[in-house]
């Protein structure tokens, strides 16, 4: 592709396009290329060809950069002169000093910490172990009273018990509970049979009266289809009371009637359509009649147009008729119709009318049985109810006889074993004495409340100790964190002045570079216009063939080159605005020759496209001149495109005219010259 194609060429060339396009390379119309840049655009784009442009890209970056660090430098003064260092460095010591205090009350407060602690556990054991002999004699204290009452109790059930039995014998209230244990089975078995009879009276008045429920709301139901039946009866009597005992014959006769009548209005229809076209063709008659295709006359045609106008009302006005007659009819069989569903409807739901009848009789006949049944059974129930109630008391005032009984007799049996736990309970009380005493000896002198107090007062010390201790971590805490950030702002300001001499010493050598980029490229910027003036004087007098310029020049006037000729009195004048077209290209090819052996002194070539824009005749004739005698001197080989035929005279080499057919579009074709 072209671009692979410009990388090759600049490879092959040992230039850049932009060096070959400036310095070798003339394009059309452009020999005057550099006399056309604007102000200080010319300087550019010759210090680009240069490359002594990148001396300023990098001068101006050494400028910022410098200006960056100038303001960082700035940036760091300003934060070392907003910190009080004495101030800093004072309040540093004070710090440290509260703290070396702080640490000693600290440890002195820690010691008594662990002499309370040590204290506070030893009063714990003791405290520990007289309140488990506390709770020891208590609890023989507590199980020594729960004997004691243990003991009244018992006391108390024997009086109790030998004041109630006092002349009672167990064989004889043995035998009065065998006999009440009898009569009580007896009761409970006839209780048992009534109870049975009463769930079965329960169970069949209960079924009874779901039943008679359920035949009440049959009988109900019954009723008021019968009553229903019964309209819908009278309903078919009146409807065979005016239309006879078959509606659907009558109907089906009127039907018939309705067809013959559509049949005559179809009939009539037909005629009139014939009737109203004979008429028609009547209307339209000239000469003859349309139907025999005799002569007929005007009043013969007129009396036609009568007869048939006359006919055709006649079939209009019994159509009418007739139609009229067939809403009626049609009225009157939609009215059969209704009147023949209904009476279908009602024939149908009546068929069962009798049925109905004998079920409703049967169902208030069972309902009358039923009802005087439960009667009989409700007398029974209550009764057998009142039977029930009696049984029960019976056998509660048996049972309550029997639980006395059984009371003496288990006060009896319980009157032994009463009076031989009192016996065990007495020795267990004297034993329980001795306990107490013994653990009694164990507490000896010693008092637990003034021992609890003891402890007391070392938690309330332990307790303060520990808040104290707390509250100087906190306030050491903070005088640490104080003292570090005091300590980081004295680092910080010995860092910030430390980065403020390194920026001083870059600022420095930057300055020192920037100049030295800028001598540099002043230098190489003489270097390149003297020698370039100096190919310049050499050429001028060669190529220009007049005597009123002895010399020309590329100088450097207020930041910018400038093209100048010199007069025959030794005075410089610029180019632009005094001298002529043909002056002016010479001048022009002058810098162009300079600046390709200037730049590319390895190729010595030099190609002119359409070099002689703004030439008059007399400036072309010296540019083919100076092009065919004198160029050769300077320039190993030049390329001429033009279309001027007066440079043929210019050429030394091959010459090649290139031509093609536009009218019709043709391609380009070469033809050589010489």
């Amino acid at each position: 592709n072209a671009q692979r194609v410009t990388e090759l060429v600049q490879k092959i060339l040992k230039i850049d396009y932009e060096l070959f396009s400036r310095a070798i390379y003339s394009e059309q119309n452009a020999l005057d290329y550099f006399l056309t840049l604007p102000r200080g655009e010319r300087m550019r784009k010759i210090d680009n060809l240069l490359m002594i442009d990148r001396f300023e890209k990098a001068r101006s970056g050494v400028v910022s950069l410098r200006n960056k660090l100038v303001e960082r430098k700035l940036g760091k003064q300003s934060i070392i002169e907003q910190i009080d260092v004495k101030e800093i460095k004072k309040s540093l010591s004070d710090t440290k000093y509260s703290l070396k205090k702080l640490q000693e009350t600290k440890s002195s407060l820690s010691i008594e910490l662990e002499e309370k602690q040590k204290k506070k556990e030893k009063l714990e054991e003791e405290i520990k172990r007289l309140e488990s002999i506390e709770r020891e004699l208590i609890s023989l204290k507590n199980e020594k009273k729960s004997i004691e009452g243990a003991i009244k109790e018992n006391e108390d059930i024997i009086r109790s018990a030998e004041k109630l039995l006092e002349g009672k014998k167990l064989e004889i209230i043995k035998t009065d509970l065998n006999k009440l244990e009898t009569e009580i089975g007896e009761l409970q078995e006839k209780l048992k049979r009534d109870k049975l009879r009463y769930e079965e009276l329960t169970q069949t008045i209960s079924r009874a009266e779901t039943r008679i429920k359920f035949l009440e709301n049959e009988i109900k139901k019954l009723e008021e289809d019968v009553k229903e039946e019964s309209k819908l009866k009278e309903k078919i009597s009146y409807i065979q009371r005016e239309f006879g005992e078959d509606p659907s014959s009558v109907l089906q006769k009127e039907r018939k009637d309705l067809e013959k009548n559509k049949e005559s209005i179809a009939s009539l229809s037909a005629k009139l359509r014939e009737t109203e076209e004979t008429l028609a063709k009547v209307i339209k008659l000239k000469e003859r009649c349309p139907v025999c295709e005799s002569k007929i006359t005007e009043k013969r045609r007129e009396e036609l147009i009568e007869r048939y106008r006359k006919r055709t009302k006649m079939i209009k006005k019994q159509l009418e008729d007739l139609r009229k007659e067939n809403k009626t009819k049609q009225e009157k069989v939609l009215d059969l119709e209704k009147v023949v569903n209904e009476f279908e409807r009602y024939t149908e739901k009546t068929k069962d009318f009798e049925e109905l009848q004998t079920r409703l009789k049967d169902l208030k006949k069972t309902h009358s049985d039923l009802s005087r049944a439960i009667e009989q059974n409700k007398e029974e129930f209550v009764k057998l109810k009142d039977d029930l109630l009696i049984v029960e008391r019976d056998i509660e005032g048996k049972k309550t006889q029997k639980q006395k009984l059984e009371s003496i007799i288990e006060k009896l049996s319980e009157l032994h074993d009463k009076k031989s736990r009192l016996s065990d309970l007495n020795s267990e009380k004297e034993n329980i004495e001795k306990q107490i005493e013994e653990v009694s000896k164990k507490i000896g002198e010693k008092n637990l409340e003034e021992i609890r107090k003891k402890f007391r007062d070392v938690i309330s010390r332990y307790s303060e100790l520990i808040t104290r201790i707390k509250s100087l971590d906190e306030i050491i805490i903070e005088k640490q964190t104080s003292k570090k950030k005091d300590e980081d702002k004295l680092n910080l300001v010995e860092k910030q002045k430390k980065e403020v001499l390194t920026l001083e010493k870059i600022i420095k050598d930057l300055k020192i570079f920037e100049k030295a980029l800028e001598r540099t490229q002043t230098q190489l910027r003489e270097r390149f216009v003297d020698t370039v003036n100096y190919t310049m004087n050499e050429i001028w007098p060669n190529l220009y063939p007049y005597g009123d310029f002895t010399s020309a020049r590329l100088a450097i006037l207020d930041r910018d080159y400038v093209l100048q000729l010199r007069t025959r009195a030794g005075d410089w004048i610029n180019v632009e605005g005094i001298a002529s077209g043909g002056e002016r290209s010479i001048a022009c090819l002058v810098l162009r020759i300079a600046f390709s052996l200037a730049l590319a002194p390895q190729l010595k070539i030099l190609i002119l496209d359409e070099p002689t824009a703004n030439l008059d005749r007399a400036s072309i004739s010296v540019l083919a001149s100076t092009l065919r005698d004198r160029i050769s001197d300077f320039i190993g080989q030049t390329f001429l495109i033009t279309h001027q035929t007066e440079l043929e005279e210019a050429v030394t080499g091959n010459m090649y005219k290139l031509y093609r057919n536009k009218e019709i579009d043709g391609i380009t074709k070469v033809e050589r010259v010489n």
